[in-house]
């Protein structure tokens, strides 16, 4: 609440994963909150917010961003508008949670991150699986070497989008789209909260749609030096799956369908192989995007701090070395360790 009335958080783009990533995690919550949407063509806006039930629609994004009526926005538009709609948000005094990934060009994120310090006002990177505990679980299972060292990790991480029109954002390498940038955001953040992301070897390769160069499939690498091999196949061509499988000296670690508490209330649970039997540890049943939705509202009350943008500036690091390398072999990197902030 902000006084005595709810929090009003404005959309900016009718798009199709508003609903499951705002709408419906907004009944789940204790605190309430409201929703106005303006979108590129005003009548797809009116027409959303008369399906969803969003009482107020604005002309456009800037005035919607203009209003008072608004206290946080979220940015839902294709990947290469991120950036520029993020900083007039900033600009705007609206703190911003932003789909992933936050953006495709560290330049790009030095140039928020600059209006995001000199403002004051909060940011937030929408990626919504770190809203959750089983990382934490998994990152001290690898910290303390109860299992002793970790060997390996694979991850699975497949959506079938064959036989769908390509005329959306995915299918627009212009517009940011592509199998590592939509998918593999979620790895390099699983990597960063459970690993971390210094000093790697990259090896990573892309096969490519023929019409636009977008990347229908990628494939990475990482070796990290006295350290595990890690390594991610992503695709818009394969059966579903989400899976993340760690190999110990003495034990393995699944997780399976990382992606189920993306729909709905879900249980998770780590499965642990070791000395012969499996032993499980369970969480309880969540939503990522409620939990995701309830920290940018108490972002925007000041009553949670967002990542740091060091740690933010990490991640887009990781993942634009990674997508540069696709089509150039294996190199040492380490884009993490740049200078921060920027000079």
């Amino acid at each position: 609440m902000i006084g005595d009335r709810p929090v009003r958080i404005g959309l900016l783009g009718a798009a199709n994963i508003v609903p499951r990533a705002l709408l419906a995690p907004a009944k789940l919550l204790d605190r309430p909150c409201s929703f106005a949407v303006a979108a590129r063509d005003p009548a797809k806006a009116r027409a959303f917010a008369q399906a969803h039930g969003i009482d107020t629609v604005f002309a456009d994004y800037d005035a919607l961003l203009a209003s008072e009526r608004v206290d946080g926005v979220y940015l839902a538009l294709p990947n290469s508008l991120h950036v520029h709609w993020a900083i007039r948000a900033l600009r705007a005094g609206k703190p911003v949670l932003v789909e992933k990934p936050f953006c495709i060009d560290l330049r790009d994120f030095d140039t928020l991150a600059a209006v995001a310090r000199a403002s004051g006002v909060p940011v937030v990177e929408a990626i919504m699986i770190g809203f959750h505990p089983w990382q934490q679980a998994l990152a001290e299972l690898i910290q303390d070497g109860r299992y002793g060292p970790l060997l390996t990790s694979e991850t699975r991480l497949f959506t079938d989008l064959r036989g769908r029109a390509r005329d959306g954002f995915r299918f627009s390498r212009a517009l940011g789209g592509g199998a590592f940038f939509d998918l593999g955001v979620y790895w390099v953040q699983f990597l960063q909260r459970c690993i971390g992301l210094h000093g790697y070897r990259i090896a990573a390769r892309a096969e490519r749609d023929a019409p636009d160069g977008v990347d229908l499939s990628f494939t990475v690498q990482l070796d990290f030096p006295n350290g595990p091999h890690c390594e991610l196949s992503c695709s818009f061509e394969r059966a579903f799956a989400a899976n993340h499988r760690l190999t110990f000296e003495q034990a393995t670690v699944t997780v399976g369908n990382f992606l189920r508490p993306a729909f709905g209330l879900q249980a998770l649970w780590l499965d642990i192989e070791h000395g012969g039997r499996t032993d499980k540890i369970r969480f309880s049943t969540q939503n990522y995007y409620a939990a995701q939705l309830d920290f940018f509202i108490r972002v925007i009350e000041r009553e949670a701090e967002p990542e740091p943008l060091a740690t933010v500036r990490e991640r887009v690091a990781a993942i634009t070395a990674i997508y540069g390398q696709a089509a150039e072999g294996m190199r040492t990197a380490d884009p993490a360790e740049r200078a921060w902030p920027p000079a």
